[in-house]
């Protein structure tokens, strides 16, 4: 039996629990033997992607992680979760400050309209923001400064060669 999951596409609380479910189960079936989870996936729910991070590390499960594409934003938390993280040559990892142009045009009409609201849920995803900065941060060597700055003003992508030099992922994959 094949002990692999997929996680291609967006980030849902939908998708990513019926992700833990599969995986519970090759778990469950043999708790000595890893799971490895393949991802390609541009992100989405951070709230999704920091239950299934926990989640993991809770349950202690032998989780391999290989990322075949882009793994970026919300994903690139659930890839850290794994025990052992690999990576295609030509994938890459992107963090990146979050939310989308109609996110930021909704958080201005807010700033305007509901100041109180507004305070809020900037402090939501500021509260968001610190959990991705400590776990970057726990399972890479890539610097507070690097993740700050990645996560509030700019971005910061890396290539499958720049995320083994940064510890975020152990092992290129030849094909």
């Amino acid at each position: 039996m094949k002990r692999e999951v997929y996680l291609i596409g967006m980030i849902s609380t939908e998708n990513i629990n019926k992700i833990m479910e599969e995986i519970r189960k090759l778990y469950e079936g043999n708790p000595e033997e890893e799971v490895t989870l393949l991802i390609g996936s541009g992100g989405g729910a951070i709230g999704a992607a920091l239950s299934f991070y926990e989640w993991i590390k809770i349950k202690n499960i032998r989780l391999v992680t290989v990322a075949i594409g882009e793994v970026s934003s919300a994903a690139v938390i659930i890839f850290l979760s794994g025990q052992k993280r690999k990576a295609t040559p030509n994938s890459f990892f992107a963090l990146h400050k979050g939310g989308s142009f109609k996110e930021d045009i909704r958080m201005a009409l807010l700033r305007i309209l509901s100041p109180s609201r507004y305070r809020d849920e900037s402090d939501w995803w500021k509260t968001y923001k610190k959990f991705e900065v400590e776990i970057v941060k726990k399972e890479t060597k890539i610097s507070s400064e690097e993740i700050e700055k990645a996560l509030t003003k700019e971005h910061l992508i890396l290539p499958a060669t720049e995320a083994l030099r940064c510890g975020l992922i152990h092992e290129i994959i030849s094909l």
